[in-house]
């Protein structure tokens, strides 16, 4: 996409990315806007090129911006995604941290579930388990069960069913005896 003659009905905001950092924290550097039929970088006017003293003045391009945050930070390789490329990104983040699932200190239970109310708390076959209300991301949320004197957590949606959260936490309590 080009930043000259884009018409408005046609535009949709591209979103700036560092793929390490997106991983990492699931944030975007940026996004652009359309101004006057130029895509332009949101909130760059104080961004200084070439190590002048003055701010450019307004919003930089898409291409000049790109260009000076790749020099100025080497390290960071940023990537321009549309919104269908950030879209499947955010999903795909949000499976790897349903990944994320372990044995934890049965004091750990407890603190947990003595620091705020919790939520949606059931005991269900040899389980007691519950989520916190904080996020992780968007609607996933901390889960902790207790069977026994073993304790996990995982990472799951707060609205997911509870007979897949069982599931989960039977499946973890599994691996851990096997």
């Amino acid at each position: 996409m080009t930043t000259q003659s884009i018409t408005s009905e046609a535009f949709k905001p591209r979103y700036i990315v560092d793929p390490k950092y997106f991983a990492e924290f699931g944030s975007i550097v940026n996004q652009t806007y359309l101004e006057k039929g130029r895509e332009l970088v949101c909130s760059t006017s104080d961004v200084v090129l070439h190590g002048d003293t003055e701010p450019f003045g307004k919003d930089l391009p898409v291409h000049a911006y790109v260009m000076h945050r790749n020099n100025m930070e080497p390290k960071r390789a940023l990537e321009i995604w549309d919104e269908d490329t950030l879209n499947a990104k955010v999903e795909e983040r949000m499976e790897s941290l349903k990944q994320e699932a372990k044995e934890i200190p049965v004091a750990t239970f407890w603190e947990q579930y003595e620091c705020l109310p919790p939520c949606r708390e059931r005991t269900l076959d040899k389980f007691r388990f519950f989520h916190v209300m904080t996020r992780v991301s968007g609607d996933l949320v901390n889960w902790y069960a207790l069977m026994g004197d073993e304790a996990f957590t995982l990472i799951d949606e707060a609205s997911a069913d509870m007979n897949h959260i069982l599931d989960r936490f039977f499946a973890l309590a599994e691996d851990k005896f096997n």
